[in-house]
């Protein structure tokens, strides 16, 4: 299957040195890992960072959401500037900026300071989202552009995973603190060796545009598409952050012990960054317009289950089965969808789907507090799932049907 598309041939230098797309995998994966890690890290240093600084319970939602409203306007900002000039230093400049502002997370002695550099971390990941996704696509080949992108993408759960063991190891010895002081040193050890990869620019066969603009998203045609992406992306992710925040409390509601909540929480994480890697791998082999479709209808079998289950077993391969498809699904489609837009807009196209989405990574949260608050139970939040994995799988089904037949070197 070849992803590239013929009218924007790769940068001069891409799909040359193992060792080179060995490093740029490899970074962009603890990139990655240092997003799920901070995702996770206000959560759980909460607790104690809230009395600390003589945070309200009722503040709560802005200290949590504050830094989801970065990435959404940093993912944007990214993704524009990542396609005007150059992917590799706009992301070493995000990374900076997300290092810096994680490391003052743990120095902060004031709500108000506190929400300041929540935001500023916020920035600087959201503009990195875009960037890693684009260098993925720069270096690696053809043929494996997708398993790329999820393999890299793979380090979000996995960073959750680690956030929660670094809590649990290092919070009862030295305080909250230290929380913030490994996920902000994480990212800026990367920097060095960022700088090490080649400063590819866009090369296409047309004549060079001045640089990119949102018009490119919606002009020839794609009104429609773009829209639809970014419909997807937000549904997708208001689910995720639903279930990353929601799960135990959803299982407990229905009259599971803690320790069960945690498992399916765990199997949700774990599945998530195994069908990330998977689904990318099945998506090269398989082409896009095969592959994703059938993992969003999948997904929708797996949210009925969950929606009627009544045993603890339902719900583990349901669960399972979601982490599964969510992340994967998703992934994919980080890999797929710049190849709908013109080279100069490609990183952009990503930023601004993945700054939609952001603004669904806020929805779901506050949705199913919302729902529980009004005393509608679990059971109303996982019905109100398979309606919304509804819509996005027939608008993923259109996306790829329609990308198969604009472009012949789409997918199989």
């Amino acid at each position: 299957m070849d992803l590239q598309d013929r009218r924007a041939p790769a940068a001069p230098g891409a799909f040359g040195s193992p060792v080179i797309l060995a490093l740029t995998v490899a970074v962009c994966f603890v990139l990655m890992l240092a997003e799920g890690y901070d995702v996770q890290a206000i959560g759980v240093a909460a607790p104690k960072l809230m009395p600390a600084l003589h945070i309200a319970m009722t503040q709560s939602g802005e200290l949590f959401g504050i830094g989801q409203w970065g990435v959404v306007l940093g993912a944007v900002a990214g993704g524009y500037c990542a396609d005007r000039w150059s992917r590799r230093n706009i992301l070493a400049a995000a990374v900076a900026i997300f290092g810096s502002m994680t490391l003052a997370t743990a120095i902060a002695n004031s709500f108000a300071t506190l929400l300041t550099v929540r935001l500023a971390a916020g920035l600087g990941l959201g503009a990195a989202i875009p960037c890693v996704i684009g260098l993925a696509l720069d270096f690696a080949s053809p043929a494996r552009r997708v398993r790329t992108v999820t393999m890299i993408m793979a380090g979000l759960p996995i960073g959750g995973a680690v956030a929660a063991a670094v809590a649990a190891a290092t919070m009862g010895r030295w305080g909250w603190k230290t929380i913030f002081y490994i996920g902000g040193a994480l990212p800026l050890l990367t920097l060095p060796i960022l700088l090490l990869l080649p400063n590819l620019r866009v090369a296409a066969t047309e004549p060079r545009r001045k640089g990119p603009s949102f018009a490119m998203l919606f002009a020839e045609g794609r009104i429609l598409t773009t829209l639809s992406i970014w419909v997807v992306y937000f549904i997708t992710l208001l689910i995720i952050y639903l279930l990353l925040n929601w799960l135990p409390t959803l299982m407990i509601s229905r009259g599971f012990a803690p320790a069960q909540a945690q498992l399916l929480s765990l199997a949700f994480n774990l599945a998530a960054a195994a069908g990330s890697i998977l689904l990318g791998m099945a998506t090269d082999r398989l082409g896009p317009a095969r592959t994703v479709p059938v993992a969003y209808f999948l997904m929708l079998a797996a949210a009925v289950l969950v929606a009627v289950a009544n045993s603890y077993g339902a719900y583990l391969a349901g669960f399972t089965a979601m982490g599964f498809l969510l992340l994967g699904g998703q992934n994919c489609l980080n890999g797929v969808i710049p190849n709908f837009y013109p080279a100069e807009a490609r990183t952009l196209s990503v930023g601004a789907a993945v700054g939609t989405g952001r603004i669904g990574s806020v929805v779901g949260p506050l949705y199913a507090g919302f729902v529980l608050a009004g005393r509608y139970g679990a059971r109303a939040v996982l019905e109100s799932i398979v309606a919304l994995v509804a819509v996005a799988a027939v608008l993923v089904l259109f996306l790829l049907l329609d990308g198969r037949r604009r472009m012949a070197d789409f997918g199989k």
